[in-house]
């Protein structure tokens, strides 16, 4: 194979399989190899150069799109044009690259009309979005029509039986299903020995054995720390000073990450820690972790893959989470143990560089050792989201989510129901033609949002008047709590030790939405009226939030304005810091009441459970309402038995195993408090 690999990279194991001639870049194929053994930097570029074909490269996130970017120019830079585009940074295009590094949502836009000979590869196909299923489906839509497409799987963990059978209906001579376990088997069984089977399936199963530096594994039983008695973290983070080393440790949430971070920097001034998330700039973690020897980074899930840093040992301490639609919600699954794919996934961010060390330290894996992890098979995503997702995303490209080709096995009685629902909403028609669903107008407005439906829906029919808050309101996430930080007191008064303020102004005594486009509006104002000395962080900081959510939340704005309505942002901007919120309450709840994008629900006070005592009941839920709404809102008993509010519900499971409703943004209805605007005060007067 004449391929010109750079020196760093001639000699990992996929190289030399590329070299031998044991994995053809002709071919569709799953490629399994372990992490860092050179899959993502051999194979497109590998590609590129032999097959004179356009390649779409996915990643699963923003970090590792942008780290393979930089790691494809770096070594490929003067062979190839690479280009790369997120939701935030866009750096070329496929007109003018041979390789273009994208991610999810985004390669959508690049597969509608598609223009040339072109190889897609799915790098860490284990890691999977919804739209990711959808994408692959489009992909097998295309080559069952005859377009000119090879498809690349990339993966270090998976069993890949059931996506070789997925595609098998591509193959005019299909094979048994016998035969595709066969193989699977040789795989994981004896690795490399599959590349020498006579494979007759259409998509070809590839193995590449080895690891750049090997990685030692160890497992131990989790335990808490304490000052006085340190467990696994504490032990860790002593072991990384006595041996100058670099570690990296994966917890499950952003709160975790944060409070251990903070933990660590309090009882190891000679250990510098940094937490890392995905909204955490993976430029900022890697000159952290090229800076410091000794360090710690804490991490969510987000930097589990395709990341190349010089760390030493790893340790997982995470739980797992996972999530599934169950009778039209969405249910949250957690306390459970990492799946296989998962943990492989973590380990495999040391041995990169050099030898490295993986230590499992998970109380929910108390009787497991790593013999008993393996690789397992892909769990079809678009089974965890909502119908409506999945007939929209479909719709963009005219496939009928009724009958489209994908891995997961839909309900049908719910996909049919998103349609009409969909329809009723003018977002989607049917073409008589064409027999197939197409957005309307509305529906390509909506789609455009980088928002999910509902709240797109929200946006795309909101009057003129109300419309810079209700951007606002639909720039944040869902809830609040991501927006602060742990352990804050969110009052006004005298800052105590240990202790955030929060301007409790900013606070709308009915709505959480109202108060999201309050913070929003003074963010705003904060910023243009800060020196050259001052930075939005400080603002944030002052107020017990992160300045790197916040500036994500000003991003999404002006993705809001710009994309989907084609208003000018600054416009817009300069409306919301003039906006008066009070003024305009009772509109903005009652265009949400009427519009029902918020479920509207009764809660009952419970005065034996304090400030967490109200409860009801949703579509046979029990639930209760959100803490952190009840701190903001200062709701008490004192508000009567009962209140009326709008919001929505996050269903959980709890250790007992019982699945309970967590009911969050929450808008309290005018008839059931006390509250009244500044103008409704002044009209009541003069009637007076």
């Amino acid at each position: 194979m004449d391929i010109n690999f750079p020196k760093d990279l001639k000699d990992l194991p996929v190289s030399r399989s590329i070299l031998r001639g044991d994995i053809r870049l002709d071919e569709n194929m799953a490629l399994v190899a372990h992490t860092g053994s050179g899959k993502t930097m051999g194979i497109p570029p590998g590609v590129a150069l032999t097959q004179g074909k356009k390649v779409l490269l996915r990643q699963p996130t923003r970090q590792t799109c942008k780290s393979t970017y930089l790691g494809l120019k770096h070594f490929w830079g003067d062979q190839l044009k690479i280009g790369m585009h997120t939701s935030e940074e866009d750096h070329g295009s496929l007109d003018e690259c041979d390789i273009m590094v994208v991610t999810d949502g985004v390669m959508k836009n690049w597969l509608k009309e598609p223009k040339y000979d072109m190889c897609v590869i799915f790098d860490e196909y284990h890691s999977q979005l919804p739209v990711t299923e959808v994408e692959a489906g489009i992909v097998k839509t295309y080559l069952a029509g005859g377009a000119n497409f090879q498809i690349i799987l990339l993966s270090a963990t998976i069993d890949p039986a059931n996506i070789v059978e997925y595609f098998e209906t591509l193959n005019p001579n299909p094979v048994s299903h016998q035969e595709i376990t066969h193989i699977c088997q040789t795989m994981n069984e004896k690795g490399e020995k599959v590349n020498t089977l006579r494979q007759n399936q259409w998509l070809k199963v590839r193995y590449s054995e080895g690891v750049a530096y090997e990685i030692e594994n160890k497992f131990e039983v989790f335990k808490m720390d304490t000052p006085k008695n340190p467990g696994s973290v504490f032990k860790f983070c002593q072991r990384l000073i006595d041996e100058k080393k670099r570690g990296l440790v994966f917890a499950c949430t952003r709160n975790e990450i944060q409070d251990l971070c903070t933990d660590v920097r309090t009882h190891f001034n000679r250990l510098p820690a940094e937490f890392a998330h995905a909204d955490i700039s993976i430029e900022h973690i890697i000159k952290f972790v090229k800076d410091n020897e000794p360090c710690i980074v804490f991490a969510t899930v987000a930097l589990a893959t395709s990341i190349t840093l010089p760390f030493d040992e790893v340790l997982i301490i995470d739980k797992g989470i996972d999530s599934i639609w169950e009778n039209g919600i969405e249910k949250q699954i957690t306390n459970i143990p990492i799946d296989d794919n998962g943990v492989l996934q973590r380990r495999g961010r040391v041995g990169r560089v050099k030898p490295g060390i993986c230590t499992l330290a998970s109380k929910f894996r108390t009787n497991s050792n790593w013999d008993d992890i393996k690789p397992t098979a892909i769990k079809p995503p678009l089974s965890k989201v909502s119908p409506d997702h999945v007939v929209m995303v479909c719709a963009q490209y005219e496939v009928d989510a009724r009958g489209i080709d994908i891995l997961s096995n839909l309900p049908a009685y719910d996909i049919q129901k998103s349609v009409n629902r969909l329809k009723s909403l003018n977002l989607i028609y049917e073409d008589e033609e064409d027999k197939t669903l197409k957005h309307t107008i509305l529906g390509k407005k909506v789609n455009a949002l980088p928002l999910d439906i509902d709240i797109g829906v929200m946006v795309a029919q909101c009057p003129d008047e109300i419309l810079p808050a209700v951007i606002a309101i639909a720039s944040f996430d869902k809830g609040i709590f991501n927006l602060f930080k742990g352990k804050i007191t969110m009052i006004d008064g005298t800052e105590g030790k240990g202790e955030l303020l929060f301007d409790h102004s900013m606070v709308h005594p009915r709505s959480i939405l109202l108060t999201k486009a309050n913070i929003l509006k003074e963010a705003f104002k904060a910023r243009s009226e800060m020196d050259e000395t001052s930075t939005l962080r400080t603002w944030a900081d002052a107020n017990g939030m992160w300045g790197d959510k916040l500036k994500k939340v000003m991003f999404k704005f002006y993705q809001i304005c710009t994309r989907g309505l084609r208003k000018s942002e600054k416009t817009m901007r300069e409306r919301l810091k003039e906006f008066d919120t009070n003024k305009y309450a009772n509109a903005i709840i009652e265009y949400l009441q009427n519009l029902k994008v918020f479920e509207e629900i009764t809660l009952h006070y419970d005065e034996y459970r304090g400030d967490d005592g109200w409860k009801g009941d949703y579509r046979g839920y029990f639930c209760i309402l959100d803490g952190m709404d009840i701190g903001f809102l200062q709701l008490n008993g004192s508000y009567g038995d009962e209140i009326k509010c709008l919001g929505s519900a996050k269903l959980i499971k709890t250790r007992s195993g019982n699945s309970i409703a967590i009911w969050g943004d929450t808008t309290l209805t005018h008839e059931n408090h006390w509250y009244q605007s500044e103008d409704e005060n002044e009209e009541n007067d003069e009637e007076e």
